[in-house]
């Protein structure tokens, strides 16, 4: 039987990370772009949890098939782990989101920070959880091509490069969301069992 999925995002590099991840899993993988729903859900809820399952929980229940979700983070602790839940919110593109932190951190020389990402997962047997945060910090310029949001302003431990200048398969294994994405394989694999 084939395995489907719908990818909860209307961000293309988010839906492109799980499809890279998960395509020896699931056999088709939907979008709301691809099914054209521009429905949003309103992220309300008080941490990256409850914004995954907002999201999970609306769609399953629209369409009746396995759904992925995440809510993901950049959290600066100079700033009192600022933009946290609003990452996506504040400004109104990924440009202006990344400059709007470098212009908070100009002054500051504690440059260390979290990515962070919540996965939920459900499907007719439950709704299940994957979490993973990497710490970082934030370079003083944007750097690299790649990836998206705050991926050119972020640094993991242990790197010199920006998730931005990563080839997306290195990126994916250090990530935030890369991490959780395997948490969520790992379980997937052991629940066919």
């Amino acid at each position: 039987m084939k395995k489907n999925v719908l990818i909860a995002t209307q961000n293309v590099g988010k839906q492109k990370e799980f499809e890279q991840a998960l395509s020896n899993y699931f056999d088709h993988f939907h979008s709301l772009k691809s099914i054209n729903d521009v429905d949003e859900v309103i992220e309300d809820g008080s941490s990256y949890k409850d914004n995954a399952h907002l999201k999970a929980t609306y769609f399953y229940h629209k369409y009746q098939m396995p759904v992925i979700a995440d809510d993901s983070g950049l959290e600066v602790i100079a700033l009192d782990n600022y933009p946290g839940i609003y990452s996506a919110r504040i400004g109104n593109n990924d440009t202006e989101r990344r400059q709007l932190i470098l212009n908070k951190l100009k002054h500051h020389t504690i440059r260390e920070a979290w990515m962070i990402t919540h996965i939920t997962y459900i499907d007719d047997t439950g709704i299940y959880d994957f979490y993973h945060r990497v710490q970082g910090k934030i370079s003083i310029l944007p750097r690299g091509n790649n990836g998206f949001g705050y991926d050119p302003i972020f640094i993991p431990h242990g790197s010199d490069k920006t998730f931005a200048e990563m080839a997306p398969s290195d990126k994916l294994e250090q990530s935030h969301r890369g991490i959780a994405i395997k948490k969520l394989l790992a379980f997937l694999k052991e629940k066919k069992r």
